[in-house]
């Protein structure tokens, strides 16, 4: 995605990935700290609504990082989010170490979430409770999708989901697949 979206659709992506963080916030009593936790509590919700209903909570790219997943342009979409009054950024610290806080502004009128959304969402921030963000990003850097990326690439998130063994099969058929269509899938140019 690019840091100013052209396109309605793009723009319409980005507010959703803004509603995701901004609901993460609210469903932690309204204040959050840490943007490697906010990030892990994204990644997570987007698991757990796939899980349990076979769609995605949105259309955001979520990419390889040092810290372990990460949100694409996470910190545009943050800082969009400020300059549009949803959310307050503060430095906290954690021991001696300096982390940023959100806090929500209350907001008025319809979301962008469903109910099955905002679930899901509820789900990765009692997941993360209590967590730090070193054990999130530990956990997180065991993944698949993360031990087969690369720096700064789009992960294939849905398949931590599955089992070594549901893995294996799925890329056997995508190679039956790839091999009936005579060359590799997206090898056209």
């Amino acid at each position: 995605m690019s840091a100013s979206p052209r396109t309605k659709k793009e723009r319409d992506e980005r507010g959703v990935a803004a509603a995701i963080l901004l609901e993460i916030i609210h469903q932690s009593g309204g204040i959050f700290n840490g943007r490697t936790r906010l990030y892990k509590a994204f990644y997570i919700a987007h698991l757990y609504h796939f899980k349990d209903t076979s769609q995605l909570l949105s259309n955001w790219p979520v990419v390889h990082m040092p810290q372990g997943h990460g949100i694409d342009e996470g910190e545009a979409i943050i800082r969009e989010m400020e300059r549009d009054g949803l959310i307050k950024r503060a430095v906290v610290y954690n021991g001696p170490y300096r982390e940023d806080s959100y806090t929500a502004i209350p907001a008025s009128g319809p979301g962008l979430l469903d109910s099955r959304s905002i679930e899901s969402i509820g789900k990765a921030v009692a997941f993360i409770d209590g967590k730090t963000a070193r054990e999130l990003s530990t956990l997180s850097h065991e993944q698949f999708s993360y031990l087969n990326g690369q720096s700064g690439q789009e992960l294939h998130i849905y398949l931590d989901l599955l089992s070594d063994e549901e893995r294996e099969n799925e890329f056997e058929e995508m190679g039956r697949v790839e091999r009936l269509m005579g060359g590799g899938i997206g090898d056209a140019g």
